[in-house]
């Protein structure tokens, strides 16, 4: 070991004991228990314990890494903070490198920034949160650092600490002059790159949030309309707004879930009515992302909702795109109900009933709610049973019964829903928990479905209709 290592392990050695006679303090409060009482034998886990607050931190080198680790869990899932410092302390303590068992130096950085975020006198402390940070570049270089600066960036956020975030931020290309890891640290800044931008469109977004919030609030008071202090403060969060979309728009290309910021994004063109490039970012977020659930429902809801003249076959489309994904997504029901409403639609034209096909989007509609009836989590929901069974009792009224019966064995039969849906929904356990919900259009609904479906004269059916 060099004279810098001595140094920095000196420099983390004297932190890590200010933390830990820091958080101690707060030891009525805290609730501590003795570090090593989850084992059998007092002797065995000599010192680290805390009497009248004064902390002993000698960890017998017999221990293996895998104990000490496994009782840091331990205290970890104990939410015992004080505890976990203490243990740190005592393994920075360690010549671990003489016993040839160093600790996996990220277990030091992320244990100690979950005891500083997590104890009260940890998370009100900036003095020990800057520390912290810094005393894991200067002796942890292997560590990405980055990610080190990233953590602590988001702490700040927690503490609404905006400019010193920003601040923060605004330098994470550097490179320290005397790093021994330069080009690692390169390749560190590239990979965070992307996220970084969101993180800053975060901060200016919380800036520019605080500032119209304000302005609202203080709007009805303003007696002066041509008030220019009111005039300067509305340039002022455009030009927050403007930075903000800048940074979240570099990030919108590019493959990632960054679901976070594209709301942040979508909220502030709302803000300023900017629909048309609300509607290029989104549809760029839905290209870059086909495999993110939430790009295609981003898009969907704003066409929906903010589009007079929507094409009804580019929602079609979006769904269909969305339903390969998440086939028992909410926005199904709106699938189905498109593709019913066009087809019903189509069928009073009797040149379109002539067609061969003119049944496929019928199909395909009953198949969409059947898909979302697959899964456990509609079971007791009302929507996808009363959308199914009003759909039945409509085509049940436009088509002859031949032709309908010949649709039920498709929608049933042919799906092979017939052999694993009546011990799945109509089943007599079912049949009571359904009566338990005490909700009459559920019981019609599914009774009227499960008499089409299978027989008016099966055990669901019987317990459903004696109710």
């Amino acid at each position: 070991m060099n004279d810098m290592d001595i140094s920095h392990q000196k420099q983390l050695k004297d932190f890590l004991q200010t933390l830990t006679f820091e958080l101690n303090g707060l030891s009525a409060k805290d609730h501590r228990d003795y570090v090593f009482q989850i084992f059998d034998k007092e002797d065995d886990v000599g010192g680290f314990r805390d009497h009248d607050r004064e902390v002993h931190t000698r960890l017998p080198l017999e221990y293996s890494k895998q104990r000490i680790f496994k009782l840091l869990r331990a205290k970890l899932l104990q939410h015992k903070w004080g505890d976990v410092a203490t243990i740190l302390h005592g393994i920075a303590m360690l010549s671990w490198k003489k016993y040839n068992n160093n600790p996996n130096s990220e277990i030091m950085w992320r244990i100690g920034s979950d005891v500083l975020h997590h104890h009260p006198l940890g998370f009100n402390n900036h003095e020990l949160l800057d520390t912290h940070r810094r005393t894991m570049g200067l002796y942890f270089e292997t560590i990405d650092q980055t990610h080190v600066l990233l953590e602590y960036v988001f702490s700040l956020i927690l503490k609404q600490d905006f400019e010193k975030a920003e601040e923060e931020l605004k330098y994470y290309q550097s490179i320290d002059k005397g790093i021994r890891y330069k080009d690692r640290r390169r390749k560190n800044i590239a990979f965070w790159a992307t996220i970084i931008e969101g993180y800053l469109g975060l901060i200016e977004y919380a800036l520019w949030k605080i500032m119209v919030t304000k302005e609202d609030a203080n709007f009805s008071t303003q007696q002066d309309m041509f008030d220019i202090t009111t005039d300067n403060n509305e340039k002022n969060n455009k030009t927050l707004a403007d930075l903000a979309t800048t940074h979240f728009r570099k990030i919108l290309s590019e493959p990632g879930t960054w679901d976070i910021f594209v709301l942040k994004h979508a909220e502030i063109l709302l803000y300023y009515n900017d629909v048309g490039q609300l509607k290029d970012d989104l549809c760029s977020y839905s290209v870059t992302n086909k495999d993110n659930p939430n790009a295609h429902k981003y898009l969907y809801r704003y066409l929906k909702n903010y589009e007079s003249d929507r094409d009804v076959n580019q929602l079609i489309t979006l769904l269909k795109r969305l339903h390969v994904i998440s086939p028992a997504d909410p926005e199904m029901l709106d699938l189905h109900r498109y593709l019913f409403d066009k087809w019903s639609n189509d069928f009073q034209s009797s040149e379109f009933r002539k067609e061969p096909g003119s049944y496929v989007d019928l199909l395909e509609s009953f198949e969409i709610l059947l898909c979302m009836l697959d899964h456990a989590c509609w079971i007791d929901d009302i929507r996808p049973w009363r959308a199914l069974d009003s759909s039945l009792k409509a085509i049940q009224d436009k088509l002859e019964n031949e032709v309908f019966l010949d649709l039920i064995s498709k929608i049933w039969t042919l799906s092979e829903r017939c052999r694993w849906w009546q011990p799945f929904h109509f089943n007599l356990t079912q049949a009571r928990k359904t009566l338990l919900l005490n909700d009459s259009e559920m019981i019609t609904a599914k009774l009227n479905v499960a008499s089409l479906f299978t027989s008016a004269d099966s055990d669901f059916c019987k317990v459903l209709r004696e109710s």
